[in-house]
């Protein structure tokens, strides 16, 4: 039994050839152009499993196609047409794809984009014997435009809430460059989701204490208070140095702390940390 592929670029065709020899080291097919200006490709589905068609056509389109939905998306229905902006939001995107919490928001019940892609050509592929593959990428792609589209929305909120983030570090290191300093140097852990200071000699900075200091400074102008126990206490003690005994993946606060104090943390591992913690 044979099964038909039509390409309408050269290129597509070629790409799809050197995938399916990529997983199988061999290859025989046979190809000609069409009275319709399309590449027909002849496959024996004896030799060649659907799944390795299925996998052939995931790498062509992931490959070639699947940022142009994000463009499009972004050109048409978001209006962006700065190259630099799409740049940004293509890479946004990107981080959204690797973090499964974010992507399984839209795509609930996916692994990544390309078992999304893999499972919309699979469908198709199971009911076809003549695959033309632009009309697959046009008509039957339909509902992963709007989920591209879907994607590209959300990488855009977060790449403005990205923005703004920024843009409150900058306001926390311009602050913080004109406050006094109040000790040289200081120690924070880090350890089951609590967080802990100590002075240079080892003695423990009770909250009640740090909250009388915060008392006294305006933390009300970048948007702190007293009752917030990880980046005011830091804040209101400015140091000059910081030496911080975290994990290597930290978020939150932590990653505020090292986002605005920078030059002045020393990030090192929990087993380093000189005291007996309480």
């Amino acid at each position: 039994m044979l099964m038909y592929l039509f390409f309408k670029k050269e290129d597509d065709l070629f790409y799809f050839c050197e995938r399916i020899f990529r997983k199988k080291a061999m290859i025989d097919v046979k190809w000609e152009k069409t009275l319709h200006q399309y590449y027909r490709l002849q496959m024996d589905v004896e030799a060649y499993t659907q799944e390795e068609v299925v996998e052939g056509l995931t790498d062509l389109f992931t490959t070639y196609y699947l940022h142009q939905f994000y463009i499009e998306a972004m050109e048409h229905i978001f209006f962006i047409q700065d190259d630099a902006t799409i740049a940004d939001i293509l890479q946004m995107i990107e981080h959204i794809e690797d973090e499964a919490y974010f992507f399984q928001q839209i795509f609930s019940g996916y692994h990544n984009m390309r078992h999304v892609v893999q499972t919309y050509i699979k469908h198709y592929v199971e009911k076809e014997t003549s695959i033309y593959v632009d009309a697959m990428i046009r008509f039957h792609f339909s509902p992963l435009r709007k989920q591209c589209a879907r994607l590209v929305g959300f990488a855009i909120d977060e790449r403005k809430r990205e923005e703004e983030h920024q843009l409150y570090i900058e306001h926390l290191r311009t602050f913080i460059k004109h406050r006094p300093t109040i000790r040289k140097r200081i120690h924070v852990l880090t350890e089951e989701n609590k967080t802990y200071f100590y002075e240079e000699d080892g003695t423990r900075l009770h909250l009640e204490d740090l909250q009388a200091l915060m008392k006294e400074y305006p933390l009300y102008v970048v948007g702190l208070h007293e009752n917030e126990t990880v980046l005011s206490p830091i804040i209101t003690l400015a140091p000059e140095q910081i030496l911080l005994y975290a994990p290597d993946t930290v978020g939150g606060p932590i990653q505020t702390i090292i986002d605005v104090f920078q030059e002045r943390v020393s990030h090192l591992p929990r087993d380093m940390f000189p005291f007996a913690s309480e």
